[in-house]
């Protein structure tokens, strides 16, 4: 979780881990996986068992200096960010790797924001993100985004996926799962008062018109627990 002792996306903003080995009875103390090296606010950690390397991934977004809200804060996100621990070590934790920049030249210059958990099927990884733009620093568009892997998660790219709509006022915290048809469904918080859909029927590559679905949503965000039969 990410944690600041003042206010949201304060430079000390960190990212804390607290561990349990009894189903969530009793916690270890903290620790602090994401801060080092980083002089401003880290954001959205996003936590992922790699079955097949038998180690933790843990996605996160760092803010960068044209994201600052002021002295000493910053706007949400910045970079998109990977490391991985040293198999079931937690306390050991790979160099950050960057996935996704801020001054992407694709994407434009804008923060882009992780929050959710990536749909996995075998080794096709979908890592959702969206990308807000705050400042006069930012030159590109506000809209969700996929972020692509082919390998387990070594290795990524992002798809050319950029998903806006007027009517829901914001379509941000993507939330993403492989179906049992084999589409790829995507839903989103927005300020419609509806969660919106879009799908993919090519593995994340295209996407339909993003629409409203008939739940309700309260500006707040969502999370699609995936299936074990989607993810074999």
């Amino acid at each position: 979780f990410q944690a600041s002792k003042g206010t949201e996306g304060a430079d000390e903003q960190a990212i804390l881990l607290k561990l349990s080995h009894d189903g969530g009875l009793n916690w270890d103390p903290h620790s602090v996986p994401v801060k080092d090296g980083f002089k401003q606010a880290v954001w959205g950690p996003v936590l992922q068992w790699d079955a097949a390397a038998q180690r933790m991934v843990c996605f996160f977004s760092a803010s960068v200096p044209a994201n600052a809200r002021g002295p000493g804060r910053s706007y949400p996100g910045g970079d998109v960010m990977v490391i991985r621990s040293d198999g079931t070590n937690m306390s050991s934790w790979s160099t950050p790797e960057l996935l996704l920049a801020f001054s992407d030249p694709a994407r434009g210059n804008v923060s882009k924001v992780t929050a959710n958990k990536p749909a996995i099927s075998g080794a096709h990884w979908l890592l959702p993100f969206w990308q807000e733009g705050h400042t006069s620093n930012d030159t590109g568009p506000s809209c969700a985004g996929v972020l692509e892997s082919r390998d387990a998660g070594a290795t990524w790219a992002a798809t050319p996926a950029c998903l806006a709509s007027k009517e829901a006022g914001w379509l941000i915290e993507n939330t993403l799962s492989f179906t049992a048809d084999g589409d790829v469904l995507q839903l989103f918080r927005t300020k419609a008062g509806k969660i919106w859909q879009s799908r993919s029927g090519d593995g994340g590559a295209s996407w339909s018109v993003p629409n409203a679905t008939a739940l309700d949503n309260p500006n707040s965000k969502t999370f699609m627990c995936q299936g074990a039969s989607a993810s074999q």
